[in-house]
């Protein structure tokens, strides 16, 4: 059984494919396969089977990524919410020492 990948993301039938899905060749009416070939909405895939097969292993590999994403973000909120030495406020005798820098109002 032959079917088709989405080169481009489209809506066949009703439903939406994205760029590297496997498309069944029963979504595509024989009426437009020309087209959608020739507009690089998609191409023609011999096995689909293995075409499916890829399309999971590549889903998960991203459902990894995004998991060690979000485990690196979870780890730099912790690291920016203790207070390092250089977020302490600085004192009025350094406000006095360093003018420029006081973030005070003067009037």
């Amino acid at each position: 059984m032959s079917g088709y990948i989405c080169v481009k993301a489209c809506n066949l039938g009703g439903v939406v494919y994205n760029k590297g899905d496997a498309i069944p060749s029963e979504a595509v009416l024989p009426s437009r396969e020309k087209a959608l070939v020739g507009q690089g909405f998609i191409a023609r895939a011999e096995s689909l089977e293995s075409l499916i097969a890829e399309n999971q292993a590549l889903k998960t590999r991203i459902a990894e990524l995004e998991a060690q994403i979000a485990e690196a973000a979870q780890g730099q909120t912790e690291q920016a919410v203790e207070p390092g030495p250089d977020t302490a406020e600085e004192s009025p005798a350094e406000d006095a020492a360093h003018p420029q820098q006081s973030t005070k109002k003067r009037r």
